[in-house]
């Protein structure tokens, strides 16, 4: 009780000192446990499933260069399945096409479904409500759904044996209800249809050579995954797989573990995160709890000079040293707890924000391993913030009442110089990351996306497209229409299945065999996007064969290895024709990724080929509301029974980069915070060191200093300090931005205005929170300065 009251009157006695420091701590702990508990959440993906340390993606590994393809072709599924051992169960997944779905009145567009085999709930533990999955995928027009893709359309009805019609032209019956897969699966879908849907259909290229396919296997326990991939390596070279038999390829294993955090390789089916991310962010999180107890621990030094006295008296009148240590000990651990119940309040607080802003589901954990963990976290912050203040509080000696001396603590300029180390990386790294999405953001991509918007072809549009084309054209609003048979930015078929005659040689037909992005458009597409020629022409009705010629871009001619490929003999799947143009290297796709080799080639009939494609079209108008109304007009004229769905390119392209812009953001706030924290402290060790000198201000004052000789003689060791930090984050703050910006293949050069700006913000911020202190000591009357104790 007696020690109770004795923290409460040392408390009480420094109360501005008590409150920084629960403040601060408070701050810095939640800070901790919201990053913390996201990165727990992160790495928790796909681990729900019952075998989850046996499922391995089967993905290609180019041996010259050590890139990894997640794709696979469609026919190395059933291989696995027949001749290789060691597997369990093997399964292909791919995402179809927006498909428009309709029952009774109900019609919407559903852009989350995935052609898959029955296999895969042999693999993944997603639970089964209602029906046979295994029978329902073994059927081309059998439907797998959602519990929510139910409720949209049948309530709470029986679903099962219910028909939907899908695009207003055949109808699919529901065979099985499955639960929606958890916000913890890489794999997210709304319904799944039998992969002989997409052979049925010819969603996209299936031959060896058509790496359009996830696969997935479950392992045999005990299996050894390179040498079952060897296995598949060799069989797949004798199937002709051309990556394999032709080219440097190998087939590897990847853990299901390793899937959703890998940065290098897009996730199709679902969210993507990034390892490099939560490295950032944990070690930002570590960062602000260090700041947090620095600060304490800063404190703590700062008012060793006005305890000592009371110290040194409670040791003449008979306390000892290991009371004095307990003692203080415990203070600093009441502190700390009452930080921690209000960092915990504040946890609460900011969760919502935090969710929002990174798409993640935080909660507060409950069970004993969060207690653990809650407990070794609050018994390591007393501790390293508690011990060494403790310690040397204890170690004053009794006879120190009688001196008159200035107790000074290397180790609090150490942990000052420690706390602007920290603050200016962090302040580095927020310009580095606003410096690079500044340039995705304004970067010159090759194309025009402004003022062009889209809509899906689905139904009986294609019947009619020559019509809708003519009147578009004829439109006061249009300025140009165009066809394609994907949006810009994605993969509509990926093949090795390209040759080209050269010297009278066909060549990618035997060695490293190169692969293309193939997408089929019309004439006016180059035109309407802005893209430019560096070598050719365009596709012409001029012109009759161009229904048989091809346009590349620059990087595929550089992997051609030929300099002037036009007028080059070139066939894709067998269909020979001549190579026209050469288009500049486009950023069709997000800055992450290098721009691969493409190839473009002509829809031969539109109206046969259009449906399952996009039509594009760009307006002058300001306010493009009648054209999409017209538009609407002819959509439900010639296409009754399918809605109508308009996208705007610009906005699609915006939302590519908001996992950034989140993540940017995120790491932002959170280092503003850290810069708060560490501002905190200065601000609590200015205010005790401005009353600690009250005296010595008073006198110099009455000499004729001016306030400014005063700010100069009380900021100067705090400028030193900086200096010193600003040597070591410099390098520190480089290599931690070197490594994010990685991510990006196309990226900014960290300059040196960086580092400057960096210094000069620290600097500035330092002395302004210093000098508010100072200020105030300054501006006191010298008389009273002079009588101060």
């Amino acid at each position: 009780m007696r020690l109770l009251k004795t923290i409460y009157r040392s408390v009480n006695k420094h109360k501005q000192t008590t409150l920084l420091n629960i403040l601060g701590l408070s701050l810095g702990l939640a800070a901790f446990l919201l990053i913390s508990f996201w990165i727990t959440h992160e790495w928790s993906m796909d681990r729900y499933h019952t075998h989850f340390d046996r499922i391995y993606q089967i993905n290609y590994l180019d041996q010259t260069d050590g890139e990894i393809w997640a794709g696979s072709p469609s026919p190395l599924a059933p291989m696995i399945r027949e001749e290789i051992s060691g597997i369990e169960a093997v399964a292909r997944i791919r995402p179809c096409p927006d498909f428009a779905f309709k029952y009774g009145d109900l019609m919407f567009y559903e852009a989350n479904g995935m052609t898959a085999d029955a296999e895969l709930f042999d693999i993944f533990s997603f639970k089964i409500l209602l029906g046979d999955v295994a029978q329902a995928l073994q059927q081309t027009h059998n439907i797998v759904i959602t519990e929510s893709f139910s409720r949209r359309y049948f309530g709470q009805a029986n679903p099962l044996g219910e028909q939907l019609l899908v695009e207003a032209e055949g109808l699919l019956t529901v065979g099985a209800v499955i639960e929606d897969p958890p916000k913890s699966s890489h794999i997210q879908f709304d319904y799944l249809l039998s992969h002989k849907f997409a052979e049925t259909y010819r969603i996209c290229g299936l031959d060896w050579g058509d790496p359009n396919f996830r696969t997935f296997v479950l392992a045999v326990p005990g299996t050894d995954m390179q040498e079952v991939c060897s296995q598949i390596t060799v069989a797949a070279s004798a199937h002709g797989c051309p990556h394999v038999k032709y080219g440097n390829h190998i087939y590897t294993p990847r853990p299901l573990e390793e899937i959703y955090l890998d940065y290098k390789i897009p996730n199709i089916l679902g969210p993507t995160g990034d390892s490099r991310t939560l490295y950032a962010l944990g070690s930002i999180g570590i960062f602000i709890l260090l700041l947090a107890c620095i600060n304490t621990i800063n404190l703590s030094l700062a008012l060793l000079a006005r305890q000592s006295k009371s110290v040194s008296i409670k040791k003449i009148i008979g306390a000892q040293r290991r009371h004095i240590f307990t003692s203080t000990l415990l203070e600093t651990a009441v502190i700390i707890s009452i930080a921690f119940m209000v960092a915990l309040a504040l946890f609460e607080f900011a969760r919502p924000l935090v969710t929002t802003l990174a798409s993640v589901h935080l909660t507060l954990p409950k069970g004993p391993g969060v207690w653990m963990f809650y407990g070794a976290l609050f018994i390591g912050v007393v501790l390293v913030c508690g011990i060494y203040p403790a310690f040397l509080i204890s170690g004053i000696r009794s006879l120190h009442v009688f001196e008159n001396k200035t107790i000074k603590h290397k180790p609090l300029s150490l942990l000052v110089i420690v706390q602007n180390i920290v603050s200016i990386a962090l302040i580095i790294s927020t310009l580095v990351i606003a410096h690079q999405m500044h340039y995705v953001q304004y970067k010159e991509l090759g194309f025009d996306s402004e003022q062009v918007f889209y809509v899906f072809l689905r139904g009986k549009i294609s019947e009619k497209i020559n019509t809708v084309k003519t009147r578009l054209i004829a439109h006061a609003d249009v300025q140009g229409i165009a066809f394609k048979d994907c949006l810009p930015y994605s993969l509509c078929n990926n093949t090795t299945g390209v040759v080209w005659k050269k010297d009278g040689e066909i060549e990618n037909d035997t060695r490293n065999p190169v692969g293309m992005e193939t997408t089929r458009i019309d004439e006016g597409y180059f035109d309407l996007m802005g893209v430019e020629f560096v070598a050719g022409r365009n596709f012409s009705p001029e012109f009759g064969m161009d229904t048989h010629n091809y346009i590349i871009n620059e990087t595929a001619a550089r992997r051609m290895g030929i300099e002037n490929p036009v007028g080059l003999l070139f066939a894709l799947y067998g269909q020979w024709g001549r190579i026209i143009g050469v288009i500049r290297d486009t950023h069709f796709k997000s800055l992450h990724d290098e721009i691969n080799p493409q190839v473009f080639h002509l829809y031969r009939d539109l109206q046969a080929q259009s449906y399952f494609g996009t039509l594009f079209i760009k307006t002058g108008a300001k306010d493009p509301t009648r054209l999409i109304a017209d538009l609407r007009s002819m959509w439900q004229e010639y296409n009754p029974g399918i809605p109508f769905d308009v996208h705007f390119l610009d906005t699609d392209y915006e939302a590519i980069y908001e996992k950034d812009r989140r993540a940017a953001f995120l790491i932002s706030g959170f280092t503003f915070l850290a810069i708060f924290i560490a501002c905190l402290g200065l601000f609590g060790q200015a205010g005790i060191m401005a009353v600690s000198r009250t005296k010595e201000i008073g006198i110099r004052k009455v000499n004729g200093a001016t306030t400014r000789s005063i700010l100069y003689l009380l900021n100067r060791d705090l400028l030193k300090w900086v200096a010193v930090a600003f040597v070591f984050a410099c390098p520190l703050g480089y290599y931690l931005m070197n490594k994010w910006l990685q991510n990006f293949a196309y990226r900014i050069s960290i300059e040196w205005w960086i580092f400057v700006a960096a210094g000069i913000l620290a600097i500035a911020i330092a002395l302004l929170t210093v000098s508010m202190q100072v200020l105030k000591a300054a501006a006191v009357n010298p008389v009273y300065s002079l009588r101060y104790e």
